[in-house]
Formats: structure tokens, C-alpha cells, sequence
């Protein structure tokens, strides 16, 4: 092991081997993660002159000021909001986040990156609130600019040296400090790395698929199903953020950060990998909607990749977020440049592409460098994924890089088993060409995996997949419910598929562990066979509503759930009983007569932040006997609008063209809340389509329940009545 004695040249050596954080494999190839360049102080370890930065937060704004930061990111405890209580971070531009006490939890306390020396924070109680919200900063990440170190001297911006002293190297994290690994060192004098000859031809990309994984520095790219894959080495634990869109660097090399809605939460638990060197190194995983859009990734960017483990090319194509400079280091070590940790992409030859049951090898002279562990390797000329890259091994005289294959079982059998969604594949047992589908009707113009080619079907619990001979849900058809490993009397038939689920309760978060399959109807305590207060994650089709209960028989408090909860922060392990309901809901559908992705809507106002379907995609709407739909042109429900009362099989004046939608009906259901603040009883009139309107004072009562008009359950009204509340103690009349 490798003993730091001085700091400038330990800090010297760390920029060169961003380049080559190693996997623990031979020296004849390295791993290649680039992790970002940062200093972390903590609350109980910060410097004299940081100390008031910790201060406890409460109501009303503080700014975090780090002169000299190129960029910063916060570490949050003990949280306290409250119901519709808010904490929200504003960077000098202006660019925020806002966090709910869910959020904030589910996020485990953590900021998105914000670029820039300081930050506004503020924290805000709901309505009603009976008790002061309050926050601790227990981390301040520090992003150091590129030009931290120059040559062997360490020149951090003076304003910074006077905050954290002369000792900057206690503020280094592990990550950093462990590069170099016992058994294992990088080739010294390999000046290009992984570029394959003596330029780097790789050039600047834009694919939505592909995103940087932060801050370790690797990249991540989406597949179907709300999951992503990179290298096993660039993911634990520790793991925080992967970010989409990334803008150029500075000029000297420091990564700039995207816009909040563009940064995603790594869910730790959802994690599954493998990290055994060159051939055995990879990784599934899965985030959080985001913060700010409440859309998944792969919604948020509307593309995926495909995958096989049968392709075999001539050429591979790698997408990913490599360090970048000028020759001859191509930023390995030395100066870094603007193109330095964004979206680059290179063409090159496959030379071997091996798998079987104990590993998958990739190997190829298409360049890249530290910081592209985990990209796809790419069909050249298509977006197929056949694996993952993993190391360098390229030099300036001749080599090749490396990947893992999908050829491999231990990935496969990850990917394709642990899918939430049903997969159709190419041939028998899994294997070959593969597509995810989701809810709905996909005909034949939706089936990229092609005509006539459907050999194997896996399909998870609470799922029905429908096969059609002929196009257009014509001629014979083949009812799946369960795994299909072969189709011998409909083997290369399917020219359409209708696809169906029912709600699946989850153990683990990021829907993993025991599970169970819940129909219409209200489940007590009795009937969950998952167990009394496991609950930790929902999967939800379109239309359906999920009510959690704290207690057995229906009672305590509850959670209304209409879309897949990746985590149940607020409510985690506290199911006794549930109550699941299909309602006839208006859906709206990516493609002419009710084909493709789908999203279903309850009464409301849903901006583009709730279209998980996606903006400026939808082309017909299925509307139920008493609705109203209303498409707005804009966001914010501002432009021209579009309004239907019926089914609509096509949108020829309004198609591709929606971003908000309001959503009415003749008669909704008025809520009858108990032991909950006026404020948040508003607030659900409000979604519900209601005006709400108090009698008297604004209540504070400890122990006080609201009614509508009167003490009767289920009341229905017009939409956009005033419904006046009451606020009461004592026995619920």
C-alpha cells in the first residue's frame, strides 16, 4: 500500500490516476472511474472558520458561502418539516431544489450538485404546522476547481485555503485516497491510457440514453424498465447521483454541473453487482423520481437501449463521460480541457466478444478514457447494447480495452429476471434480441424487436401478456401469465401484444424481496401472505389506487398511492391492512387508437413535472361517461387547449402537441379527513378539483379532525364548488 508523505505530490498523483481508479484486476488493464476532485467538511470536524456554516437551520433563510468552491453539494440530518413543510436550496443562478420531509428522507439527506461558491437555503412550514421546522448541515461538499493542481505545485484559490487551513488533505475523501490498491498498480509512463494510438479520436455526442455517475465519475446508462446499468467497480453504497444533459466543463477541466431536473438519486438497496475483474465486472440499479419533475429518467429523456446477448458486430460504439486534454495525455494526467467529463463517443473494432456461465469479455480498440467505466458498448449504427465497459487497456503502441459481454450469465439472468415489466426475446430461454413492455396495446409499428420474431416471454407477478397473430390485435391469440421459456405452438407469430398488470405490494425498496399480488378489494391484515408491516415499495398500473393503512381493519393513518412508489419513506414498514380500487380513469396514450406507453389521470391539475408519459407525446385519449380532459398547448396550463368529454382515437389538430392537462369530473368524491390539519384537507379539495373555504378562524387545534359541509363520508359535488370546512374537536359526530 502506497504511503502518502507529502501532500502536493499525493494530490498530483490523484489527478493522474482519476484516469486509472483500478478494479483490482492485473496490471495489464485498469478500471476506469474518474472521481470528481472535492474536499468534504463535516460538522464535527469543520475548521474555526467554517464553524458558523453548521449552525443549526430553522424557519426562514441562511446562505452557505465556501469562496473559492467550483462547486457544492449539501449533507442534511435531522430533517424536520412536517407535513407541507419545505426545504429548498438556491444556487446564485437562481437554479433550486426543493425537498418535501418525504424527499429529504428518501434522498437520505442529500443535495443535488449546484455549481458555484454558495447557497441559499430555506426552510418553510406548512400551513397549520404545529411544530418549528429545524435542519442540520452535517456535510458541506466542496467541489475543487481543475486547476487545483499544476505541475507539483498544489494551488488552491487562496479564499479556500482560508476557510479550510493548511491541512486540506483531512478533508479528502476515501475515494480519492484509495486509488492506488495493494496488488495492483497503473503502468507508470502510459501517458494516453486507454486512448488506442497516438490521437484520441473520440468526439462529442448528445445520446439522452447515456448519463455521468457522481461523484465517482463513471457512467450510467438507462434500459427499460426504470433501471441502469454501469460497471460493478463505479457502484456502492456510497454511490450517489447519476446526471443527464451535462453541459460543457470549465475551460481548465472542472465538471459543471446539469440542472437539478437532470439529477437523479441512486437507491442504494435496488442495487445488484458483480466487481471480479475484467469480464465479471457490472451492475443494475435503479433512482428516484426526480426532486423537481417527479419523472423517472428514462421518461425525463425518452429513449432507452436495447439489448442482446446474441449480437455479435464488427464494429462496437462507446458513449460515456472519459477525462479529456491535450495530447499526450488526453487528460489521463496534466491539464484537462472543456470536454473533460461530458458525452463523448468513438467507433471501433471488436475483437472478441465471449461469455458463458463464469464471465463475458469484451475487448476493442475503440478509444476512451478514466471516467467511461460502466458505458455501453453499442452496435455501431444502432442503439443495441451487447455489454459494458469496464477497463483500459489501449496504449499508445497497440491493445485493446475492455468490457463486460452479455454473453455472460450472471448479468443476463439480472437484467432479465429482476425486470419489473414483461420482456419479449428473440429466442428460447431468454436469450437473443429483447424488448420491455409496459401497460397498453402495442401494435405492430411499436414491437422494435420486429415482426414474426417473439420466441420466449418472462413475465413477473400481477402481469397478463396477450400475443397476436396479426397486426392490428387480429387472428389467433396466446394468454401468458407466468414465465414462458418457449413458444412452440406460437413461436415467430406475434405481430401485436395487449399488456396487463394488477398492483404488487414489495418487502424492499426499489421493489425488491418477498411480494404479493393485490386484485380490487380491501386486503386486512389476514389476507397480506407478505406480512404485517414489511411493506417498503408499490408497484402501480395506470388506473389503479393503493390505500396503505397503519392499522389492521382499515384504521390509523394512511397513504394514497396512484403511481409506482419506488420508497415509501414516510409510511416504510407500516402497512397492517389495504384497500385497492380500478377505477374508470381517463388515459392518455403515446400513439394513435389508445397503441404505446400509457398514463392514466385522476381528477386534477397535471403539469409537466406529472406527465411520466412524457411531453409533447400523446396522440389519443380514452375518456370515461361524466369526464372532462383539457390538453394544454404549454406548461403551467398556459396555450392553446384542447378539450374532450369522449373517446378520442386520434388528435390530428392537437397530436405531440400536450404539456399539461386538467382532468374533471361531473361528480368527484368530497375527502372525509380525520386527525389532519385544515391546511392539508385543503390541499386534497384543491387536487380533488374543489375550491375550499373555512368557517371562522384558521384551526390550530391539537387532536382536531375537518369535515366537508357536513359529517358525511363520501359526500359528492359539482367540480369547483366552494365546500366550506369545519374545524371541530371531540367525538366524530
Amino acid at each position: 500500500m502506497l504511503k502518502i508523505t507529502n501532500f502536493t505530490h499525493y494530490l498530483n498523483k490523484t489527478i493522474f490516476l482519476l484516469g486509472v481508479a483500478l478494479a483490482g484486476v492485473t496490471t495489464s488493464a485498469w478500471g476506469q472511474s474518474a472521481p470528481a476532485l472535492r474536499a468534504v467538511v463535516s460538522a464535527d470536524a469543520a475548521p474555526e472558520a467554517m464553524s458558523q456554516l453548521f449552525a443549526k437551520l430553522g424557519d426562514g433563510e441562511r446562505t452557505i458561502s465556501v469562496p473559492g468552491a467550483a462547486w457544492l453539494q449539501l449533507q442534511f440530518s435531522e430533517v424536520r418539516l412536517g407535513p407541507d413543510g419545505v426545504l429548498t436550496i438556491t444556487d446564485s443562478s437562481g437554479e433550486s431544489q426543493t425537498f418535501s420531509q418525504a424527499q429529504i428522507d428518501a434522498w437520505g439527506g442529500l443535495s443535488a450538485m449546484f455549481n458555484g461558491s454558495a447557497l441559499r437555503i430555506s426552510l418553510k412550514p406548512g400551513k397549520g404546522a404545529t411544530e418549528p421546522v429545524s435542519a442540520i448541515v452535517k456535510d458541506i461538499i466542496i467541489g475543487l476547481p481543475a486547476s487545483a493542481v499544476s505541475g507539483a505545485e498544489l494551488v488552491t484559490p487562496q479564499p479556500l485555503r482560508n476557510l479550510l487551513g493548511p491541512d486540506i488533505k483531512r478533508f479528502i475523501p476515501d475515494d480519492l485516497r484509495g486509488l492506488w490498491k495493494e496488488g495492483a498498480a497503473p503502468r507508470q509512463g502510459a501517458g494516453t491510457e486507454a486512448i488506442c494510438g497516438s490521437t484520441d479520436d473520440r468526439i462529442a455526442s448528445t445520446n439522452p440514453r447515456v448519463g455521468r455517475i457522481m461523484p465517482v465519475g463513471c457512467t450510467g446508462w438507462l434500459i427499460d424498465g426504470d433501471r441502469l446499468l454501469t460497471a460493478g467497480h463505479c457502484i456502492n453504497a456510497a454511490t450517489q447521483t447519476i446526471q443527464f444533459n451535462v453541459p460543457a466543463s470549465q475551460a481548465n477541466g472542472t465538471p459543471v454541473a446539469p440542472l437539478v431536473r437532470d439529477q437523479y438519486r441512486v437507491i442504494t438497496e435496488s442495487i445488484v453487482s458483480e466487481n471480479a475483474g475484467v469480464g465479471k465486472d457490472w451492475a443494475v440499479f435503479q433512482v428516484l423520481p426526480n426532486t423537481q419533475t417527479g419523472l423517472m429518467p428514462a421518461a425525463a429523456q425518452g429513449a432507452t437501449f436495447q439489448l442482446s446477448n446474441t449480437d455479435n458486430p464488427a464494429q462496437a460504439r462507446i458513449t460515456g463521460y472519459g477525462v479529456d486534454g491535450p495530447a499526450p495525455d488526453f487528460g489521463a494526467s496534466g491539464p484537462r480541457n472543456a470536454q473533460n467529463q461530458t458525452q463523448q463517443t468513438h467507433v471501433g473494432t471488436l475483437s472478441q466478444n465471449t461469455g458463458g456461465a463464469t464471465s463475458g469479455v469484451l475487448r476493442y480498440d475503440t478509444d476512451t478514457q478514466g471516467g467511461n467505466s460502466g458505458s455501453p458498448v453499442i452496435v455501431a449504427g444502432g442503439n443495441v447494447a451487447i455489454g459494458i465497459h469496464t477497463n483500459g487497456g489501449c496504449t499508445s503502441t497497440g491493445g485493446t480495452n475492455a468490457g463486460t459481454s452479455f454473453r455472460y450469465d450472471a448479468p443476463w439472468t439480472a437484467i432479465t429476471t429482476r425486470s419489473l415489466q414483461p420482456m419479449v426475446f428473440e429466442h428460447n430461454d431468454y436469450d437473443g434480441r429483447l424488448q420491455v413492455l409496459d401497460v397498453g396495446r402495442h401494435d405492430l409499428g411499436q414491437l422494435s424487436i420486429g415482426n414474426d420474431v417473439i420466441s420466449s416471454v418472462r413475465i413477473p407477478p400481477g402481469w397478463r401478456v396477450t400475443l397476436y397473430q396479426h397486426a392490428g390485435f387480429q387472428g389467433t391469440t396466446k394468454v401468458l401469465t407466468a414465465n414462458t421459456p418457449a413458444l412452440p405452438d406460437f413461436n415467430d407469430m406475434t405481430s401485436s401484444i395487449v399488456v396487463e398488470a394488477w398492483p404488487v405490494v414489495f418487502e424492499h425498496i426499489g421493489y425488491a424481496g418477498r411480494l404479493q399480488v393485490l386484485d380490487v378489494g380491501r386486503h386486512d391484515l389476514g389476507q397480506l401472505s407478505i406480512g404485517n408491516d414489511v411493506i417498503s415499495s408499490v408497484r402501480i398500473p395506470p388506473g389503479w389506487r393503493v390505500t396503505l393503512y397503519q392499522h389492521a381493519g382499515f384504521q390509523g393513518a394512511t397513504k394514497v398511492l396512484t403511481a409506482n412508489t419506488p420508497a415509501l419513506p414516510d409510511f416504510n414498514d407500516m402497512t397492517s391492512s389495504i384497500v385497492v380500487e380500478k377505477n374508470s380513469l381517463p388515459v392518455v396514450f403515446e400513439h394513435n387508437d389508445y397503441a404505446g406507453r400509457l398514463q392514466a389521470f385522476d381528477v386534477g391539475r397535471h403539469d409537466l413535472g406529472q406527465l411520466s408519459i412524457g411531453n409533447d407525446v400523446i396522440s389519443s385519449v380514452k375518456v370515461p361517461t361524466g369526464w372532462n380532459v383539457t390538453l394544454y398547448r404549454d406548461h403551467h396550463f398556459q396555450g392553446a387547449t384542447k378539450v374532450l368529454t369522449a373517446n378520442t382515437p386520434a388528435l390530428p389538430d392537437f397530436n405531440d402537441m400536450a404539456s399539461s392537462i386538467v382532468v374533471e369530473n361531473l361528480h368527484v368524491t368530497v375527502p372525509y379527513v380525520r386527525e389532519i390539519a385544515p391546511g392539508n384537507a385543503a390541499k386534497l379539495l384543491e387536487d380533488a378539483g374543489l375550491v375550499p373555504e373555512f368557517t371562522g378562524s384558521t384551526c390550530s387545534k391539537v387532536g382536531a379532525w375537518v369535515f366537508s359541509q357536513s359529517p358525511k363520508a363520501d359526500m359528492r359535488v359539482l367540480p369547483s364548488s366552494i365546500v366550506r370546512m369545519s374545524c371541530r374537536t371531540g367525538p366524530i359526530p
